[in-house]
Parts: C-alpha cells; sequence; structure tokens
C-alpha cells in the first residue's frame, strides 16, 4: 500500500515539473519571436499567465480541501 502511494507522489512530481518545463519553454519561444512575430509573443505570455494564475487557483482550492482531490 505504502509503495502505490509513493509511486503516485512522484507521477505527480514528474508532471508539476514538466508542466514547469513547458511554460518555461513558452516563455522562451515568446522571447525569441518578440521581434518578428509580436502576435506569438502576447499569445504565449498570455497562456504563461493564465496557466500560473489557474495552476495558483487549483492548489488553493486542493489545499483548502485538505489534499482530498474530490
Amino acid at each position: 500500500m505504502m509503495l502505490t502511494a509513493r509511486i503516485k507522489s512522484c507521477a505527480a512530481a514528474a508532471c508539476v515539473l514538466a508542466g514547469c518545463l513547458l511554460l518555461a519553454a513558452f516563455v522562451l519561444l515568446a522571447y525569441s519571436a518578440m521581434d518578428w512575430y509580436p502576435l506569438i509573443t502576447w499569445l504565449c505570455l498570455g497562456y504563461v499567465a493564465a496557466a500560473v494564475a489557474g495552476g495558483g487557483v487549483f492548489s488553493v482550492v486542493y489545499s483548502r480541501k485538505g489534499g482530498k482531490a474530490a
């Protein structure tokens, strides 16, 4: 039973790391496209801002429930 909880915890940590790396890639894409494609820059930065805000709201709601998913 303990092993499955550890595996789920590691999988969740891997998903969080992958999400952070994806957001960092979007920021780098926005920075590199700033001069030639300003629309892509604003879209990428808007997506990153929305994703960070949504993740913050999700983490607050999750922590208020005491870590219970439903």
